[in-house]
């Protein structure tokens, strides 16, 4: 007898996205796993072999947007670029993201809310926030180690910057029309930046 091929490679995003779509239209507590599996197109039984029940399936995506977010944050660290333009051109692209994908953004609320409740939801949005700002920090110490900022607290810098990107996406969920996300969140980075600058530029 042929060994049944593993298909979790395939399937397993499948799922995820399909999930991505009901939970960001329903929300994490309205939606059902008959629900998502009708978005993937598998049946409810194929779902419960992959996912043993919603909240395992809801902790898996999670991880899988957080790993993403992870994996930019270290592409952006890594660039051999003047800071500024590095931070400015991250700051341009995840917020282009956000505005592209503003059906899913609500969702980021609940994921929050989630962990306020949730010890491994907590754990998971404690771990991705201190690898976030431990980038920018990095990020931070090579712009003033090059002389392109002046001498700062690079951890404190990396929570200043984080702060108002977050509190921005805030801002546009909340007051939508009232809140350009690119623009003005590109803005008020260039406005803490240049507190930062040398003047050696």
């Amino acid at each position: 007898m042929c060994a049944r091929p593993n298909m979790s490679a395939e399937r397993i995003p499948q799922i995820l996205k399909a999930s991505l779509i009901v939970f960001s239209a329903s929300g994490l507590s309205e939606t059902r796993m008959e629900d998502i599996s009708a978005e993937a197109g598998l049946s409810k039984a194929t779902l419960y072999l992959y996912f043993k029940n919603k909240d395992e399936l809801i902790l898996a995506l999670l991880s899988d947007l957080l790993d993403r977010g992870r994996a930019a944050l270290e592409l952006s660290a890594a660039e051999e670029r003047p800071v500024r333009q590095t931070l400015l051109d991250w700051v341009d692209r995840t917020t282009g993201e956000l505005t592209e994908t503003a059906a899913y953004s609500h969702l980021g609320l609940e994921f929050l809310a989630l962990g306020a409740r949730n010890d491994q939801a907590k754990s998971m949005l404690g771990a991705y926030f201190t690898a976030y700002m431990d980038a920018m920090a990095q990020l931070f110490r090579k712009g003033i180690a090059t002389g392109e900022f002046r001498p700062v607290d690079a951890v404190q810098s990396a929570k200043s910057l984080i702060s108002i990107l977050e509190g921005m996406h805030l801002l546009w969920l909340a007051c939508g029309p009232g809140v350009d996300l690119e623009v003005d969140s590109h803005a008020a980075v260039c406005a803490l930046l240049d507190g930062f600058d040398s003047g050696l530029r």
